[in-house]
């Protein structure tokens, strides 16, 4: 009787594996959080009040540094970095702070061994906006522009990719490591539309080079969530859309995220867009200092959008490293120039957090730390066709194209100098973006195998309108332009323009 039963059990669980295949491919993940002492590895520190998490669960860590967490088929089980702490790298300085359901299913247990760290309250993270590159080409561009400028960088301690590393070829995943390997910081990457694969394994290419598409860790006074917001549709294209289970880890692990502690969200599409946006501040509703670091839209753009009872999300958008797509006619070493939307150079932000605080600045690459504006005066020139005065301009206007600005940036000018005069933020195409733009129409750009720019007539949402005196003498005349905000922009430039011959 006992071996009927016995039969009976059998067959009934193995009945209820084939009708929930997803119970069947659960396992029960152990495991233990320790860091190393003095950099030895022979030598373990059990680590408790650690998170450690499945994608949706989180759970702490004992005073034994062990932990107990179920882990599905398509999981990771990852930590959530504690503050003071690094996690081992690769050789390509990809993070290694997960495990794949595949190393656990054997009945591995899971080791996560930290690095203690001397990191103080204050840090510097380089925010990398889209590097999107579709073809061997675009890595060299890259790899000519960025890597330089980050492998000398020795101030930085964290690189953050927003998303679109790659243009839909999802070979460059892969080679996108050849040039972090340079970099002398970890590079954490983050999953963006064209990082995508076609059809139900959505992600699978992104996970083999980077691991989870969404985790959270702790820097300083700093905790970080890295969001996946991008979810595919039945018609094979994507939304905007934070899923109900990125929703459900960013619950649990808040929960265990000290309350005074900025909160910064990392992912490709602006948060600011997104449809179920509310669903996420209702997650936020006790956090008094929240930021987001977006790509996705390849201009510079500042948001900021209120929620809650008094409380306010600040939302950069960082531009790109690509550009406008590596497009556009090349500069002098051969380079596309690929201008961005609203007339700002590619380039990335560098944020400084200190304590629960945090500062930034834009980083034009190949351009000096402190260029950070362009003027623009009325200059007739006969040999080029395309440079046009803006509809309804006198010749007399001034305009500063201040690339970090927002709407709560005050900008300044002085002529020869006089007295400083503030300038009124305005919606206007910008000038240079406006003669590229001519010159395509002319049949000028683009040149013979060259790619046409991808600037399109639309308002610059970080330009500063001002006059000069209608009586200015005949000849050379000094422009200065101040820039300042709270979010550590202190920026001035000069320039000169010509009355008479």
């Amino acid at each position: 009787m006992m071996n009927q039963c016995k039969k009976v059990i059998l067959v009934l669980c193995f009945i209820h594996a084939l009708v929930c295949p997803c119970l069947a491919q659960q396992i029960l993940a152990e495991g233990v959080v320790t860091s190393s002492i003095n950099d030895q590895k022979s030598q373990q520190l059990a680590l408790g009040g650690v998170g450690v998490s499945n994608g949706k669960d989180v759970v702490i860590t004992d005073a034994n540094g062990q932990f107990k967490i179920s882990l599905s088929r398509n999981e990771f089980l990852f930590v959530i970095l504690p503050s003071g702490y690094n996690v081992p790298v690769d050789q390509f300085n990809i993070p290694k702070f997960y495990f794949t359901y595949k190393e656990l299913s054997s009945g591995t247990k899971a080791h996560f061994m930290l690095q203690p760290s001397n990191q103080g309250i204050t840090f510097k993270v380089a925010m990398l906006g889209d590097l999107q590159m579709r073809i061997q080409e675009e890595i060299n561009y890259a790899n000519r522009l960025l890597t330089p400028e980050l492998f000398i960088r020795n101030d930085i301690d964290l690189a953050i990719m927003l998303g679109d590393i790659a243009d839909d070829s999802l070979n460059i995943l892969a080679g996108t490591r050849q040039i972090t390997k340079h970099f002398p910081m970890p590079a954490y990457g983050v999953f963006g539309n064209h990082d995508r694969d076609l059809g139900k394994n959505f992600t699978q290419s992104y996970k083999a080079v980077f691991g989870p598409d969404y985790y959270a860790f702790n820097r300083g006074k700093v905790h970080f969530i890295v969001v996946n917001n991008i979810l595919p549709t039945e018609d094979g294209d994507y939304e905007g859309v934070i899923s109900k289970r990125q929703l459900a880890f960013i619950k649990n692990d808040l929960e265990h995220t000290p309350e005074d502690y900025l909160i910064v969200f990392c992912q490709h599409i602006p948060i600011h867009t997104l449809e179920n946006r509310e669903e996420l501040f209702e997650l936020l509703e006790n956090r008094r200092r929240v930021l987001a670091v977006s790509g996705h839209r390849h201009i510079l753009e500042q948001e900021f959008v209120p929620f809650g009872t008094s409380q306010e999300l600040h939302e950069v958008v960082a531009g790109a490293v690509c550009g406008l797509w590596w497009d556009g006619e090349r500069d002098w070493k051969g380079i596309p120039v690929s201008v961005m939307g609203f007339g700002a150079p590619k380039g990335y932000y560098v944020f400084t957090f200190e304590d629960d605080q945090y500062s930034m600045r834009y980083k034009a690459l190949e351009l000096p730390v402190d260029k950070q504006i362009n003027i623009w005066t009325w200059y007739p020139d006969r040999g080029d066709i395309a440079n046009q005065k803006p509809k309804g301009f006198q010749g007399n206007e001034i305009l500063a194209n201040v690339f970090a600005g927002s709407e709560r940036t005050q900008v300044s000018m002085s002529i020869d100098g006089g007295e400083w005069v503030a300038m009124k933020k305005t919606a206007i195409p910008d000038p240079y973006v406006a003669r590229i733009i001519e010159s395509e129409k002319l049949g000028i750009y683009p040149t013979q195998n060259q790619i046409r720019s991808g600037l399109k007539t639309e308002n610059s949402k970080h330009i500063w309108l001002g006059y000069y005196p209608n009586d200015l003498k005949e000849g050379s005349h000094r422009v200065e332009v101040v820039a300042q905000d709270e979010y550590g922009l202190d920026a001035y430039e000069v320039s000169f323009f010509m009355i008479g011959n």
